[in-house]
């Protein structure tokens, strides 16, 4: 499976058009009709088109997706970021560390659907 991400709307368009350019299919909420769009029907706005939700919003998203296993609601995933590891100002670095996150979700080696923390590699 190839991933397909939808970068949640506290995180640069930059960084989706950077992933882009390195051949990942990335979307940002930013300048989407899903901006504003409260937590929840984002994520399953995000799982209806079949995209990984990409956010650095732990607290809420943990809660919903809770939810949404326990209602036996299956998504194609969700990947926290930490802000500190990826600063709006260097959105090469979300970029790179989803190219390779992508690799590793098609060649199985992971797993979005039940939660994912990213973490940069030299961090």
């Amino acid at each position: 499976m190839t991933p397909r991400f939808l970068l949640d709307e506290h995180i640069s368009p930059t960084a989706a058009r950077h992933a882009q350019g390195l051949g990942v299919d990335v979307t940002c909420v930013v300048g989407s009709p899903l901006a504003g769009t409260d937590d929840r029907p984002l994520l399953e706005a995000a799982a209806r088109d079949g995209r990984i939700l990409v956010t650095c919003d732990l607290h809420d998203f943990v809660d919903i997706l809770s939810q949404l296993m326990k209602e036996g609601t299956s998504i194609p995933g969700i990947v926290f970021v930490d802000a500190r590891s990826f600063p709006t100002n260097r959105p090469e670095r979300l970029a790179s560390a989803l190219v390779f996150l992508a690799g590793e979700i098609a060649a199985g080696r992971q797993d979005a659907s039940f939660g994912l923390f990213l973490r940069h590699l030299d961090s």
